[in-house]
């Protein structure tokens, strides 16, 4: 796993957690990542605790696979409105 965060000009802040999977991660119908762990109420919330948390303070959440490099890729954008 390779966490980073990176000042983006003066007010903005990038930060990157890129993960090795094998395989793309299902989706549910609200672009979701689903959890494939036996115990699904107590599994696959932290993202979305992140886009609750990214919705309040204005941040923005992108999240890909990429097949080639077999990693899992979630960037999230804050922007600091001072």
């Amino acid at each position: 796993m390779k966490l980073s965060a990176t000042q983006q000009g003066e007010t903005g802040v990038l930060i990157t957690v890129i993960n090795s999977c094998n395989s793309a991660p299902d989706m549910d119908e609200d672009g979701n990542i689903k959890t494939k762990k036996e115990d699904k109420e107590h599994h696959g919330v932290g993202l979305k605790s992140v886009k609750q948390a990214l919705r309040q303070y204005q941040g923005v959440l992108r999240v890909y696979y990429s097949e080639a490099e077999h990693r899992f890729h979630c960037v999230i954008r804050l922007i600091n409105s001072i």
